[in-house]
C-alpha cells in the first residue's frame, strides 16, 4: 500500500512540475506544404496555410496563412525558422516569437524575409499565448 501512495505521489509530481514548463508546441508548416500538428489543442483552433516562397531582392521570402477555426479572438505567436541547403537552420538566434491578435474566423497573412542567402527553405511555428 505504502508503494501505491508513493508512486501517487511521483505521479502527482510530475504532473505539476509538466505543467509549469513552458509549451513551445502547436503547428507548423514548411515551405515544400509539409503540415505537422503538435498540440492537438492549438490544431483544433488554428491551421496554417498557403505557403509562399519567393525571391526578393536577392533573399527568399516566405509566407502562411493563419486560419482561426474559432469564433473567439485568439492571441497566437509564429516564428519562422530558415534552413540551408543541407537542412541547418541558419541564423536561428535572430528568429523570435511574434505576437499576432487573430479575430473569430479569421485569416491572417504572416512573412518573414530569410536572413541571410543561404537560406533555401522555410518552417512557420505557430503556437498558443500562455
Amino acid at each position: 500500500m505504502k508503494k501505491m501512495i508513493y508512486a501517487l505521489g511521483a505521479l502527482t509530481m510530475v504532473s505539476i512540475l509538466s505543467a509549469c514548463a513552458p509549451n513551445t508546441s502547436g503547428v507548423r508548416l514548411n515551405s515544400d506544404g509539409e503540415y505537422k500538428v503538435d498540440n492537438s489543442f492549438v490544431g483544433g483552433d488554428v491551421t496554417v496555410t498557403n505557403n509562399i516562397i519567393r525571391q526578393i531582392g536577392g533573399l527568399l521570402q516566405g509566407a502562411a496563412k493563419i486560419v482561426s477555426h474559432s469564433s473567439k479572438d485568439q492571441t497566437m505567436e509564429y516564428r519562422f525558422t530558415w534552413f540551408d541547403n543541407q537542412g541547418v537552420a541558419v541564423d536561428n538566434d535572430a528568429q523570435s516569437w511574434q505576437p499576432v491578435q487573430i479575430h473569430g474566423k479569421q485569416s491572417v497573412q504572416v512573412m518573414s524575409v530569410a536572413p541571410n542567402s543561404d537560406a533555401v527553405r522555410f518552417q512557420v511555428y505557430v503556437r498558443k499565448v500562455h
